[in-house]
């Protein structure tokens, strides 16, 4: 098969979305059936001597390739993959066999699962980053875990404003996986000086979780000369001129960067290569599992040279590119089950962030509706988790930290048992162990973290310190300090407030389109 060919019918067989019909994607069910037996036909040593796109990142591919294990399934059918993973013996067979499953193949293999069949994988195959098993015997990416990332994104990167993001966080529960924020500014003097921001809440309340900067992971590397910095951070894509255009630099050398932290956090989205028109006419999921192809290349090097498990994870943000990508909530349902179900099926321990923008005309109900269905299907490790829906510094809206008690409760999940633990010795789950979030739980934090930096004054004077900061922050718009419902929903006030925002940006939309 040419590689024409091979793109042609890897994008025929994609579920339809929007994004796809630019490389020969179709909403035709009869030519996509067509393409998916042709497919399923397809022998594995006929998707892996096929270079789908000729760049650098396919030649770490294939150099990091297990040509022994390729050997042994060279004579397979695509079908028959498909088969031997939903069956008894599927997961026995996948250990065996997960480093030697090419992208293309693994893209290949999904596109003819249904989303039945995709959320069979992602509630099967877990890859639990390491713990302590007997004392932690909930760790990032076990069956049992429910996780969050923490973003405590900021407009005027205040870290004043940042800190009292994070205690707000800690009060729900979040940051179990990681703790990380999107700097305004990307110069260096605002790196440095977040990145120790962020590494003194952590060391000050001695909190079991990981911490990173999502900015350029050259800008990343250059401020270890000053600050610490924990794992390293970097937006991914399928094709070399795409990581090209995010980074400056090739494969090779962001793989090199990359493994010289100690673990990374990756971020990937179906679509992001349309951004800079780095397709290579290659579909948008075949795309996102070259680039988890090139995360695992990150994992196992890792593991290589430290000769200890990886701490490396992805996230898939799904929704975010939705006008040019996707725009349904089926199409964003059936995105997240290809990502999570990629990224396992890869071997990597992955997260989501449902999010859409306010333009897209997904409700702010609509999305919490759709993201608690999504949770339970894709059994991603980890969801995105902000201060209110609505994220002050990018403008989309995603899960808010009010969200996950709720989402954990109704799938009998939890965060990590290390984070559980540390949690309720700082008073923030109660003795049913929920979170006790409320203002008095991040006030009590805040005196804690200041009493920790320096700070001479009682607890009680810093607490009343710390409630005039959250009244202060209410009124410059942060979703803070308003606590919940006792389902953990948000209280009425601030249901009005975002639904105004997205009524008003809806009207302002549909007033120029006129």
């Amino acid at each position: 098969m040419t590689r024409q060919e091979l793109r042609r019918t890897l994008a025929l067989a994609s579920e339809f979305k929007e994004g796809d019909l630019s490389v020969g994607g179709t909403a035709d069910e009869q030519l996509r059936a067509e393409a998916r037996q042709k497919l399923a036909n397809l022998r594995l040593s006929e998707i892996t001597k096929t270079v789908l796109v000729e760049d650098n990142l396919s030649e770490l591919f294939a150099r990091s390739a297990n040509k022994s294990l390729l050997l042994e399934l060279a004579s397979l059918h695509v079908g028959s993959v498909k088969r031997m993973l939903l069956s008894s013996s599927g997961e026995l067979w996948w250990h065996r066999y997960r480093d030697a499953l090419s992208p293309e193949l693994i893209a290949a293999v999904v596109k003819l699962m249904t989303n039945d069949e995709l959320a069979t994988i992602t509630n099967t195959f877990f890859n639990p980053l390491p713990g302590e098993t007997i004392q932690d015997p909930v760790t990032v990416g076990s069956p049992a875990h429910l996780g969050s990332s923490l973003q405590a994104n900021n407009p005027r990167d205040n870290e004043e404003e940042i800190l009292f993001t994070i205690l707000e966080g800690l009060s729900y529960g979040c940051g179990d996986v990681l703790i990380g924020l999107t700097p305004a500014n990307h110069d260096a003097e605002t790196i440095v000086r977040l990145a120790g921001l962020l590494g003194a809440i952590l060391e000050q309340l001695n909190l079991p979780t990981r911490f990173c900067l999502m900015t350029g992971i050259s800008a990343q590397a250059e401020a270890r000369a000053r600050v610490k910095l924990d794992v390293a951070f970097q937006s991914l894509a399928g094709t070399s001129k795409a990581l090209s255009a995010m980074t400056g630099l090739n494969a090779n050398e962001l793989l090199e960067l990359a493994t010289s932290f100690d673990g990374a956090c990756f971020e990937t989205g179906q679509g992001s290569e349309l951004l800079n028109n780095a397709e290579e006419g290659v579909d948008m999921a075949t795309l996102e599992a070259r680039a988890f192809g090139f995360a695992r290349c990150v994992r196992l090097q890792l593991e290589q040279r430290h000769q200890r498990p990886a701490w490396v994870v992805v996230t898939s943000l799904v929704g975010l590119n939705s006008q040019q990508a996707f725009r349904t909530e089926a199409q964003i349902r059936r995105a997240s089950l290809e990502s999570v179900a990629t990224a396992k099926l890869h071997g990597l321990t992955a997260g989501l962030d449902v999010c859409t923008t306010f333009q897209s005309g997904i409700t702010p109900a609509a999305l919490r509706r759709l993201t608690a269905e999504i949770a339970e299907q894709a059994a991603p490790a980890f969801l995105n988790a902000i201060a209110g829906n609505a994220d002050p510094l990018l403008g989309h809206l995603t899960t808010s930290f009010r969200q996950h008690p709720s989402l954990r409760k109704a799938q009998n999940k939890q965060i990590t048992s290390a984070m559980f633990r540390r949690l309720k010795e700082l008073g923030v789950i109660n003795g049913n162990g929920q979170p006790a979030a409320h203002s008095l739980t991040t006030t009590k934090l805040y005196a804690l973290f200041a009493r920790s930096e320096g700070n001479a004054n009682s607890e009680e004077t810093l607490q009343a310190e710390g409630l005039k900061k959250l009244e202060q922050l209410k009124q410059q718009g942060f979703d803070l300090g308003y606590g919940h419902l006792p389902d953990f929903s948000a209280p009425k006030e601030v249901e009005r407030k975002l639904e105004a925002v997205y009524q008003q940006t809806r009207h302002g939309m549909s007033a120029r389109f006129d």
